[in-house]
């Protein structure tokens, strides 16, 4: 990967909890609680869920340095949210791992040989990854769950308006 490259992809995983905080801010509170279906995600739920991504990035980022070619385990989102009563955790404690967790991992990316974005692991879903991989798909999830967020509030207006 190119300098440029590097330094364009490591701004936009950095940028990803300012986005969040900022769409948060854009929806009222009292509908972060809201399931647009019984087993979709409410926003409280969701930022929870980014929570525990970002944790489990952390160990990921770390476990492909070090341990090249190690399957990574996978974990079951739903089950997880369901066992950990995502809906009774708290949204501020969630937006402080997120972005504590990116920092921490912006700081080692940032300082980390060329070399190792080029490691390998193996998803236990999608197979052979490259650091590279790895952290490209974590940039983009809070941006993909920041759609989902819009979908849900757009279906709250909605069921307000009706």
């Amino acid at each position: 990967m190119h300098d440029h490259d590097k330094s364009e992809l490591l701004q936009a995983y950095k940028n990803g909890p300012s986005a969040l905080h900022r769409t948060m801010e854009s929806f009222p509170s009292e509908m972060w609680a809201f399931k647009p279906a019984a087993n979709s995600w409410s926003i409280h739920e969701i930022v929870v869920h980014l929570a525990d991504t970002e944790v489990q990035s952390h160990v990921r980022f770390r476990t492909v340095i070090s341990e090249p070619s190690t399957t990574l385990p996978y974990y079951d989102e739903y089950r997880w949210s369901q066992a950990l009563e995502y809906s009774g955790q708290g949204i501020p404690m969630s937006l402080q791992i997120i972005s504590l967790m990116r920092e921490c991992n912006h700081s080692l990316l940032s300082a980390i040989h060329h070399s190792l974005w080029l490691n390998l692991c193996i998803h236990a879903v999608r197979g052979p990854e490259t650091l590279e991989t790895l952290v490209r798909g974590y940039t983009s999830h809070i941006s993909q769950h920041i759609g989902q967020m819009k979908r849900c509030h757009d279906a709250w207006l909605s069921q307000q308006n009706a």
